[in-house]
């Protein structure tokens, strides 16, 4: 089955469809996340999988919340890891292996090992590994692994202001 998700922002409300007949979508996750009166408890602004689809990540801007909702079973997502991870949380972008988040924010980049989430530890932890911060732009808009020549690096975009795009190798 091929699945659509989606979620409204700053809202806590999450569906997942099979859209494999596109003309006659059908929703999976009948409950919590769906229904009014229990929604699940994450802030959003933007998502994304990691890349074995298993995990759909969410980050809310303010006051910084990341969320990460298992979706194994699309019929019961439910929410694995919640943290936060300072202000301003925006667009992310994530290693093949799943094991890297690369998570923009307002002036910069924070580096989350997501590794535990990737595993399916019972009590993930998601440790920061770095931070790097800019004067130059304001509120980075994603940031994307990329590989060239076997050599790994990360562009970043800058959504407002001047900073533009940085490469980090």
């Amino acid at each position: 089955a091929i699945f659509l998700v989606q979620f409204l922002e700053n809202v806590a409300y999450f569906s997942v469809y099979d859209i494999s007949d596109c003309a006659h979508p059908r929703l999976l996750n009948r409950g919590a996340g769906t229904d009014v009166t229990m929604p699940l408890p994450f802030i959003s602004h933007e998502g994304g999988f990691s890349p074995d689809g298993n995990t759909y990540w969410v980050s809310g801007p303010a006051p910084g919340f990341l969320t990460a909702i298992d979706i194994r079973n699309p019929a019961e997502p439910r929410i694995t890891w919640q943290g936060l991870h300072g202000l301003g949380g925006h667009g992310f972008g994530i290693t093949p292996d799943g094991n890297r988040m690369y998570l923009s924010n307002l002036g910069g980049i924070t580096v989350l090992d997501i590794s535990a989430v990737q595993r399916g530890d019972p009590y993930p932890t998601v440790p920061q590994l770095a931070t790097y911060l800019w004067t130059d732009g304001f509120f980075n808009q994603h940031s994307i692994p990329v590989t060239y020549g076997g050599k790994p690096y990360i562009f970043t975009v800058d959504e407002t202001g001047g900073g533009g795009i940085k490469v980090f190798d």
